[in-house]
């Protein structure tokens, strides 16, 4: 099985940043400070030797130390400037100053990324370069900052984009990776059973009663083809708003489409707020029963949702799957901090190690 989520890009040349700017990037940037490489899933994949950029700018000699390897995992380099990149990142992020523990840090992370790489090769799982760039922009956008100006604000720090983009990849590699290690590996031991949550309940203080709503809904497609014009988005969206303002009854849905080419109304579907994520939760909550959502662009063309109906349910499922998920994160992460202890003990790492890695 092949598990594709990115890889990183070289940022682009920033446009300037302002002091406020760089201040708001660095505080958040240190809120989500680089986790030590003991700590799960924060475990990123090993960084790319120098840009051919910097080695412009650097004489023989210098090109060479930022070449020289300073550890090889299993044949894998991790050079002088990979330890000094993550090293910058890591003091960056947690305000430390740098010097010898800082280094340490970066290079222990960096041997723990690299038998992650390895084993993700040996499962075949990867990432998508536009999962990591969708996933910086996003980090760029809530501190008010473009990708150019987050790469500019990297740079006043003397760390490259590549190396920010590298630990995002290894984190989103390690949130497909340990998973498929854990169940394949360690088997029922990963699994929580139901008196483990019982027993997590309690500690609570016993189970706790909570309100969900239940969503019966139907979706009607406006089929648009991959390559339309934008006169005919403009029309399907036109018709979409036009069945959206007359939409009175999931009964008289297939009949209010009557007439219209490629339009696709759905079964009726049933749904509970605790499956829904934030965004789909707050689109059906703010829809009254019998009447349909905004129109919204798809894959397969614009689309609205038809409410039919929504049931209060009071239980306490919720607190059963939030204690259940708690526990299933608790396992899943001892046992793949076990199963990197596991790979480091069998690799053959060589070179100028730390302490803990000797």
């Amino acid at each position: 099985m092949r598990t594709d989520i990115g890889l990183s890009k070289h940022g682009q040349t920033g446009t300037g940043t302002t002091g406020s700017a760089r201040d708001a990037f660095s505080r958040v940037l240190r809120r989500r400070a680089v986790r030590p490489a003991t700590v799960w899933p924060a475990l990123a994949l090993a960084m790319a030797t120098v840009a051919a950029v910097a080695l412009a700018a650097t004489g023989p000699a210098q090109a060479e130390a930022i070449h020289r390897a300073v550890v090889t995992v299993n044949n894998d380099v991790v050079t002088e400037y990979d330890v000094n990149q993550r090293a910058r990142l890591i003091a960056l992020s947690t305000r430390q100053s740098g010097g010898a523990r800082t280094r340490d840090m970066a290079i222990e992370q960096l041997v723990d990324e690299v038998l992650m790489k390895q084993e993700a090769r040996r499962l075949k799982i990867s990432v998508r370069v536009e999962d990591v760039q969708k996933r910086i922009a996003e980090f760029a956008g809530k501190n008010n900052l473009s990708v150019p100006q987050f790469t500019q604000a990297l740079r006043a720090q003397n760390i490259d984009i590549s190396t920010f983009s590298r630990s995002i990849e290894a984190q989103m590699l390690a949130q497909a990776l340990w998973p498929e290690v854990v169940r394949s590996i360690y088997g029922r031991e990963a699994q929580v059973r139901p008196d483990d949550v019982e027993r997590e309940l309690a500690r609570q203080g016993g189970p706790k009663i909570s309100t969900r709503y239940e969503f019966t809904s139907r979706t009607i497609t406006f089929v648009i083809p991959p390559k339309a014009s934008s006169t005919d988005v403009q029309r399907r969206q036109n018709e979409a708003d036009r069945i959206r303002r007359s939409f009175q009854s999931c009964e008289t849905a297939r009949s209010l489409v009557t007439g219209l080419r490629d339009v696709v109304v759905s079964d009726l579907s049933h749904q509970t707020s605790d499956s829904l994520g934030p965004e789909a939760l707050k689109l059906l909550e703010s829809t009254a029963e019998n009447r349909a959502t905004p129109p919204r662009r798809t894959s397969d063309g614009i689309q609205i949702t038809a409410i039919c109906s929504k049931t209060e349910i009071e239980d306490d499922k919720t607190a059963r799957r939030n204690a259940e998920i708690k526990l299933l994160n608790e396992k899943f992460g001892d046992l793949a901090r076990r199963h990197l202890e596991d790979l480091r003990r069998d690799a053959r790492i060589e070179g100028n190690l730390p302490a803990r890695l000797r």
